[in-house]
């Protein structure tokens, strides 16, 4: 994974678990939006590594702090007539299905953009066996082949 991609979901992640773990609800409120505001990076970072259980405890992840952001921050906003929409658990059902999807969307364009690397870089390999064979230099793959002009 990414170094990057590490570092942050650290970031987010340390301070989320020491939100929630908090006993006040002003403080772990903000635990539940931070970790969930995580899980993209999760997300991309083990389909990067194919990763794929890891995948499925992110979705987890996904799931549960969704939970807590439903809970401390849409439902209160939602409840504050005398008609509550969803309960607790189907509204964090609904919001994790949400994100789960717009989750989804975002690992399409990173498989589409995975796959279009892969083919430039496929491409490169057959340019750079051909180049080692002297037979065509092709001046967007220098770097890739080694050959400067």
């Amino acid at each position: 994974m990414n170094d990057l991609i590490q570092l942050i979901i650290a970031v987010l992640g340390i301070p989320a678990i020491v939100l929630v773990g908090k006993g006040e609800d002003r403080l772990r409120k903000w635990g539940y939006l931070v970790g969930l505001a995580g899980q993209p990076l999760w997300i991309w970072g083990t389909w990067l590594t194919r990763q794929w259980g890891i995948l499925i405890l992110a979705m987890i992840y996904i799931f549960v702090w969704g939970q807590g952001v439903w809970h401390y921050w849409v439902a209160p906003k939602l409840g504050k007539g005398k008609v509550k929409i969803l309960s607790d658990q189907a509204g964090a059902v609904v919001l994790g299905a949400m994100v789960v999807t717009g989750l989804f969307v975002l690992a399409g364009w990173i498989v589409r953009w995975s796959a279009v690397d892969c083919k430039q870089q496929q491409e490169c390999q057959e340019l750079r066996q051909q180049v080692e064979q002297q037979q065509v230099i092709d001046p967007n793959c220098e770097e890739i082949a080694g050959v400067k002009n």
